[in-house]
């Protein structure tokens, strides 16, 4: 007799660090003060894959409140953590939010 079982790994996560602070650069030309993270404008590229589970955790080091907002991105889990003012607070000055959710039926940056 064949026996077959299937196990299905868990799924991936993937753990990020994001520090929010200001920066100066020209995105139109001319010299702007805009709001970088980890130094980048625009900030850094998620690479993630249906299923996979995020833990990021967002330094907020400007000097007032942050409020992240994933636009366009499906959640599975935690869909409150969208970032909206309403079901998110903003992150006061020199604190930290660790976001955590699972993508849904999305594949892409």
């Amino acid at each position: 007799m064949l026996s077959v079982s299937l196990v299905r790994a868990e799924d991936a996560y993937k753990y990020y660090t994001w520090t929010v602070t200001y920066g100066t650069r020209s995105p139109l030309g001319t010299p702007h003060q805009v709001i970088l993270i980890n130094g980048q404008f625009p900030g850094p590229q998620l690479d993630l894959v249906t299923n996979d589970n995020v833990v990021l955790n967002l330094i907020n080091k400007l000097d007032e409140p942050f409020l992240l907002t994933w636009n366009d991105i499906k959640q599975r889990k935690n869909s409150w953590q969208d970032g909206v003012l309403g079901t998110n607070c903003p992150i006061p000055p020199n604190s930290n939010y660790t976001y955590k959710f699972q993508m849904k039926d999305q594949i892409g940056t």
